[in-house]
């Protein structure tokens, strides 16, 4: 629209053009006037519950200035938008006040923009991003208009969202990028493993984790969330040969996380575990 709007002055006359700047006096109020958004439940649950106690703005109407323009984006219904936002605070956020005793880990940590799309975000390739972190202080959370109390799923997709923030506030040891070395083939991994079965006997636990060293890091650490100890161990045994190289990525991982961020990650797992069960009987239509 602005270099519309650039082309169209430039082809008048510089008289008339001239003419208009010098003439006519501005007027200090905008002509563009913002509709009047009238605050809602969902708006107030928010607010009480992200804002006061983590300092987290949670989005759920599209918002240009937020969303990538990349991609043909659908804005996320209210009702979904309010199972995933319960669901994402009980069992996501409370389980790490739970384990570490205060909001204050959340709070200093979590990216302060939270941000729901009704729809996935679709590359070239046909490929679907699910989730993405920005910066370090946004979080976007894809797909929620598609949400069906899939609680692992989406509590996972946070963890390796958030996984992605914390790594790069404190950079994870290089001895893990150098674990799998050569391994990592970036866009082609679907290529060079077609199947999970091909990624796991290689040292991955999905082909996607091939891609690069970080998302190899986020995706160990959010999938350990999403498994019980007997499903873990299935999956490593699995493996076969790749089990060792995913168990040494695993020990760096659980070695960072108490180093750098005081975490106990399998303390963590089994408060996220029970809370996804439990979250199965919650009502997370409603606000209450």
């Amino acid at each position: 629209m602005k270099k519309f709007i650039l082309y169209l002055l430039m082809t008048l006359p510089a008289g008339m053009w001239l003419g208009s700047c010098s003439e006519d006096a501005l007027n200090s109020e905008s002509i563009l006037k913002e509709t009047a958004r009238v605050e809602n439940e969902l708006d107030r649950w928010l607010f009480n519950n992200y804002m006061l106690p983590y300092n987290v703005r949670v989005i759920y109407r599209m918002e240009d200035i937020e969303s990538n323009m990349s991609y043909n984006l659908v804005p996320a219904e209210y009702d979904k938008s309010i199972q995933v936002a319960k669901l994402v605070h009980f069992a996501g956020l409370e389980a790490f006040d739970e384990v570490t005793g205060s909001h204050d880990f959340i709070h200093d940590n979590f990216p302060k923009i939270f941000l729901f799309i009704g729809s996935g975000a679709v590359r070239n390739d046909g490929s679907e991003i699910l989730g993405a972190a920005e910066g370090g202080e946004k979080m976007i959370f894809y797909r929620v208009n598609f949400f069906e109390q899939q609680n692992n799923v989406v509590v996972g997709l946070v963890f390796h969202e958030f996984g992605h923030i914390l790594d790069a506030r404190k950079p994870r040891p290089r001895e893990f990028d150098e674990i799998s070395g050569s391994g990592y083939v970036g866009d082609v991994y679907d290529t060079r493993y077609p199947n999970q079965s091909d990624a796991l006997k290689a040292g991955f636990l999905t082909p996607y984790a091939a891609s690069s060293p970080a998302e190899d890091f986020t995706i160990t650490w959010g999938e350990y969330f999403t498994r019980t100890a007997e499903s873990w161990e299935a999956l490593l045994a699995s493996a076969g040969t790749g089990r060792a190289t995913i168990e040494a990525k695993f020990a760096i991982i659980n070695t960072y996380m108490r180093d750098e961020w005081n975490l106990d990650t399998d303390q963590l797992r089994a408060v996220v575990l029970r809370r996804e069960n439990e979250a199965k009987y919650l009502d997370l239509t409603t606000l209450d």
